[in-house]
């Protein structure tokens, strides 16, 4: 009985640890780092994010005419 929750308790551990680094593998980050945590926005995203409007309104020009 007493391996059992041992095992258990490892179980539970070890899910919570591969939940934390896959969450970070997944969005790129530090493995150690809080996956939780708001991270800026990058200049790249924010100069793709300005192409994509850029392209919106540009093709909505295209459209109306």
């Amino acid at each position: 009985m007493k391996s059992f929750k041992f095992m258990v308790f490892g179980l539970a551990i070890g899910v919570l640890i591969g939940l934390w680094l896959g969450v970070n593998i997944g969005k790129g980050q530090p493995l150690l780092s809080n996956p939780f945590a708001e991270h800026p926005v990058t200049e790249k995203t924010r100069e793709a994010m300005e192409k994509g409007k850029e392209m919106y309104e540009e093709g909505k020009r295209i459209i109306n005419r």
